[in-house]
Order: C-alpha cells, then sequence, then structure tokens
C-alpha cells in the first residue's frame, strides 16, 4: 500500500522553505542544508515514523493469528491418482509463522479394492512440515502415517464396506518460511478411475501459534 505525507521544510535559519510531498513506500531526506519535520496534519491521519529528517511508511499490521475454519458445503468427487485440490477448503499462510491444523473428514469409495489420501500443499520452503494422517479402514484398524512434506503420503490400501461412510484426520503443525502461500487440502484414489468421496460436513480448522 502507498501513502503520501508531507513534510514542513525548514531552511538553517528556520524560515519554512516549503512543503514537500514524498511518497512513503521509501525513505526521504530533506535538500541539503534544511531540516525537516512532519506535517502534523497529515501525518496524525496516517501514522508512520519520522526521525532525523527520515520518513518511513507505517509498518505492516501483524499477520492474523486466526482461527480459521471450513466446513464443505457439499460432497466432492475425484477418481484422479495424483493429489486434487478440494475446492474451498484453502487457508491463506502468512511467511514466518507456526501454525496447527486439524482435519475431521467423513469420506467413503465405490469399491472395497479402493483407498484414499488426504494430504495437504502449501507454500514454497516451509521450515516444518509435521503431520500425522488418520484414515479409517475397518471397523477395528486405521491407516496411521507421519506426512513431513507438502503432497505427502500414500492412499490407504482396501476397505471393509463399499459406499459406507467413515472417518480421517489429519492433524499437525506446519511452519512457513520466507514465502506466504496457500494451505490447501487435496484428495486422491487409490486406484484409477475409481471414485472417492469427501463428504459434506467434513471440516477443517487452523490457528496460528506464533
Amino acid at each position: 500500500m502507498s501513502f503520501e505525507r508531507r513534510a514542513i521544510v525548514r531552511t538553517a535559519n528556520g524560515a519554512v522553505e516549503n512543503v514537500a510531498t514524498i511518497d512513503t513506500t521509501s525513505a526521504w531526506q530533506p535538500p541539503p542544508g534544511c531540516t525537516a519535520e512532519p506535517d502534523p496534519d497529515l501525518t496524525a491521519k496516517i501514522g508512520g515514523t519520522h526521525s532525523g529528517g527520515v520518513f518511513l511508511p507505517p509498518p505492516a499490521p501483524p499477520a492474523p493469528e486466526g482461527p480459521w475454519s471450513y466446513v464443505q458445503a457439499a460432497d466432492f468427487t475425484t477418481t484422479s491418482v495424483t493429489l486434487v485440490d478440494i475446492p474451498g477448503a484453502a487457508f491463506q499462510l502468512y511467511p514466518g509463522k507456526r501454525y496447527k491444523l486439524e482435519c475431521d473428514i467423513w469420506w467413503r469409495s465405490i469399491a472395497t479394492t479402493t483407498g484414499v489420501l488426504f494430504s495437504v500443499s502449501g507454500p514454497a520452503s516451509p521450515v516444518a512440515v509435521d503431520l500425522r494422517v488418520e484414515i479409517q479402514q475397518t471397523l477395528i484398524a486405521s491407516n496411521i502415517q507421519r506426512v513431513v512434506a507438502f503432497d505427502g503420503g500414500t492412499p490407504t490400501p482396501s476397505i471393509d464396506a463399499a459406499n459406507t461412510d467413515r472417518s480421517a484426520r489429519v492433524v499437525g503443525i506446519i511452519q512457513t518460511g520466507a514465502l506466504g502461500g496457500v494451505l490447501q487440502l487435496r484428495a486422491r484414489s487409490e486406484i484409477s478411475g475409481s471414485q472417492v468421496t469427501f463428504r459434506l460436513g467434513s471440516r477443517a480448522d487452523l490457528r496460528a501459534l506464533g
């Protein structure tokens, strides 16, 4: 965001030479032999700092802390064996922040021979990605993986009953590096052409830890 600021520029004897307009996207120095002071009317309106004749823009606001939530409003299906975005299931991440992600997912498969994978993509060069992905396969067994990279993990093998709702959870910590970007929940089928469904009512929650 770009602002303009006015400064009252005085000569060495204190006389007002002119009123300068400064683009505060960069630092500014008064002319040689002159001093500068903020124009109080305009400075009071837009904030920022003034020190030794150098005008700086107002500090950037802190990154939002959340929490943020997403609830799936309709079923999403895929037959792809590569990860695809689940539309809307995304959050904005900011540089240099640590986040906790919790996803509670309902899903189903069209066939007992077809498993599923849920993962996330995110901004480049993260400091850390550490997720626990647990996908229910049967009444008494779940597939549990530790995922330490965006788009990581492998699909579950076969399940015990087709077209039956079952649960999955994706929980863990993500720490961004110098880059921010979008954190996107993604899904894929184990078998090409065999449908898996991310069910309505599935939920994702994100909050900043610092």
